[in-house]
């Protein structure tokens, strides 16, 4: 079995104002983990830049217009506060979210394959018309559309255990029912949902300092069997790594290992409902080393 690894050099090139924690090093720090481990069953895959018809599928015409207007011939350009583009990013954005159509077209086309990619900037915190949370599009919403396009592709799982709940994701996919979308936070940060949550969606917060037990428990009882149930075709995963308890911008208190035991569980699941088709995207995670190390346990667990 052969995990695909996706890492296009052009996600290097977005470029936020310096001390930024969006930086390129993080994903730097990742591409050099999984080189130096040598992993004998992934695979590093190539995948061409989506087109920007691509977007049409999860945002509007007009937001679609202003982000590439957004774009700096020099310096910087501000979504919001913390948002930011320079001359690049469009070219970052389009490498990211071509990947993860890639890995999903290939996932799609052969059973028990799977996919970790590895791109930036991240995505879930875009809206169909607004970004933001360091967030212009929203790669893994665009690729659900694309998975269900797919005439053997009806029913998607779309899992986030980034430390922020996927509210780009809910504004994108509330309310469809062959989407299920599962999501663990941590209470109060920005993007935290508000009640009545969409049928389809399943979100559960919690508060600072809780541990990597006490959240894994809740994925193995609650959301992961409501994934069994729901019997998806494929699983897509917003894998955001910043509910690590070195991460600077957050304060759950996960470990490396912890993130292990997680996807092997979200692996497990995928294999019993839907042939092992899984696909994880990379969100949050702002340590190098706590990223990087995460990374390397999630892709051990991918894995027969």
């Amino acid at each position: 079995m052969t995990v695909l690894f996706y890492s296009p050099d052009a996600c290097r090139l977005h470029r936020p104002n310096p001390g930024h924690p969006e930086a390129a090093a993080r994903l730097a720090a990742v591409i050099d983990a999984v080189k130096a481990a040598d992993f004998p069953h992934v695979r590093r895959q190539d995948a061409p830049p989506c087109g920007m018809a691509a977007y049409t599928a999860a945002h509007g015409a007009g937001y679609i217009s202003h982000v590439q207007g957004l774009i700096p011939v020099a310096g910087y350009n501000f979504l919001d506060d913390e948002t930011v583009a320079c001359p690049d990013t469009l070219h970052a954005l389009r490498a990211a979210t071509g990947a993860v159509l890639d890995a999903v077209d290939k996932t799609a086309a052969v059973a028990d394959t799977q996919a970790f990619c590895a791109i930036r900037p991240p995505g879930h915190h875009a809206h169909r018309d607004h970004g933001g949370g360091f967030c212009f599009f929203n790669h893994i919403a665009v690729a659900v559309y694309a998975a269900l396009a797919k005439p053997d592709i009806n029913r998607i799982a779309l899992l986030d255990f980034d430390v922020h709940h996927a509210d780009g994701t809910q504004d994108i996919v509330g309310g469809q029912g062959n989407i299920l979308l599962c999501s663990t936070y941590q209470q109060g940060l920005d993007g935290t949902p508000a009640t009545p949550l969409p049928p389809n969606v399943m979100a559960e917060g919690f508060p600072a300092g809780t541990d990597g037990k006490t959240l894994l428990t809740y994925w193995e009882r609650v959301l992961l069997p409501a994934v069994g149930s729901f019997k998806p075709d494929m699983i897509l995963v917003s894998a955001g790594y910043d509910a690590h308890r070195d991460d600077p911008l957050a304060d759950l208190h996960l470990a490396a290992d912890d993130y292990g035991r997680l996807m092997r569980m979200i692996y497990e699941t995928a294999q019993a409902c839907c042939q092992g088709r899984l696909v994880a995207v990379l969100e949050g995670g702002y340590d190098g080393k706590a990223l990087a190390e995460s990374i390397l346990e999630s892709m051990k667990a991918l894995t027969p």
